[in-house]
């Protein structure tokens, strides 16, 4: 990973406007996600599955869903950044993929058209 990818990856998991990230718990207590989602999704993270959070426009959650999520990432993956025009060339065995987000629209580091195809296709690898 370079120092591009890697301030991209710690943007990604720091909050805006200097708040601290919420966790699960906090999700949780917040009564945005009920508890038995929470553990079905913890426990799916836990032993390796891929997840995407999908949802309405910005604000509404999805970054804060997904990074609440990243903790329970096996400790033995390591994380990494699927960028525009650099899909194809990850090589992750046993990895955890992150997409910022899938649309047509910017920043420069959403994925689309074949991107998200060759994103896609890595989970059948």
């Amino acid at each position: 990973m370079n120092q591009r990818e890697i301030k991209l990856l710690q943007d990604l998991c720091t909050p805006r406007r200097g708040e601290r990230a919420f966790s699960i718990v906090d999700l949780i207590q917040k009564k945005t996600i009920p508890l038995d989602l929470a553990a079905f999704l913890a426990s799916k993270v836990a032993r390796g599955a891929s997840w995407i959070v999908c949802s309405g426009p910005g604000g509404v959650g999805k970054t804060t869903t997904m990074r609440s999520l990243l903790p329970f990432a096996p400790a033995d993956r390591r994380l990494g950044l699927a960028l525009p025009n650099k899909v194809l060339n990850l090589r992750f065995e046993q990895g955890c993929l992150i997409s910022n987000e899938l649309s047509d629209h910017p920043p420069p580091t959403y994925l689309w058209d074949q991107d998200l195809r060759d994103f896609f296709e890595l989970g059948s690898r």
